[in-house]
């Protein structure tokens, strides 16, 4: 009886402190901030929860942090939703984020996305212009005429506003950052964030647990 009893109490005390560790592992302050305000996302039907990454093309740390993306997107829970979205600091920031949903309406291949990194920082085009984004694109078979179009559409030009809005509510301070619901901030430079790598992995982790 006696041994069933420890047996019990061991078992108790490890379950509380599971829990207890669980519920410390993701601290406020420490591993993300809560937005003062939230923003308004939408979480996709059949999804709990949706993470957003806020890039720039002309950011090393983006493009340094570009294969662990693409590799958190393939990894992502079924129950899960991430889109990237285009920082909007400045011009320069809008510019490459016109180019950004301009090749996704064009319907050209995701690697068109790591070749935009590659050519600023492999080739050196820092494409700070319209004029250098069109002979990108017109490298890749589209010509300058459909390009500029697309750049420009209402399309795009809704999309822009977007980011601008989300860049804007969400307070991103720099990049790469991540948002989790529209409610939470991962950001570089927080006690427990340790590498860009890890404001994905803590963002895995928040919004599954948001979802439980």
């Amino acid at each position: 009886m006696l041994r069933r009893f420890l047996l019990l109490s061991v078992l108790l005390a490890a379950l509380t402190a599971m829990t207890s560790a669980h519920a410390d592992h993701l601290q406020e302050g420490v591993h993300y901030r809560a937005l003062s305000s939230p923003v308004n996302v939408s979480i996709p039907r059949g999804k709990d929860g949706i993470i957003h990454e806020f890039f720039w093309y002309g950011c090393i740390h983006c493009y340094n942090l570009e294969p662990a993306v693409m590799e958190f997107k393939e990894s992502l829970p079924d129950n899960l939703a991430f889109e990237e979205i285009p920082a909007t600091f400045s011009e320069v920031h809008e510019l490459h984020g016109r180019a950004f949903y301009a090749w996704q309406f064009l319907n050209m291949p995701e690697s068109t996305h790591q070749a935009l990194y590659d050519e600023i920082f492999v080739n050196g085009n820092n494409m700070r212009n319209e004029r250098e984004l069109v002979r990108f694109f017109e490298d890749k078979g589209v010509s300058a005429d459909d390009f500029q179009k697309m750049m420009n559409s209402f399309s795009v030009q809704t999309k822009i506003r977007v980011a601008q809005n989300l860049t804007a509510s969400a307070q991103v301070r720099g990049t790469p950052s991540v948002m989790v619901n529209g409610r939470y901030m991962v950001e570089s430079g927080m006690p427990g964030v340790q590498s860009n790598e890890d404001m994905l992995r803590i963002a895995r982790e928040l919004a599954l647990e948001l979802a439980d």
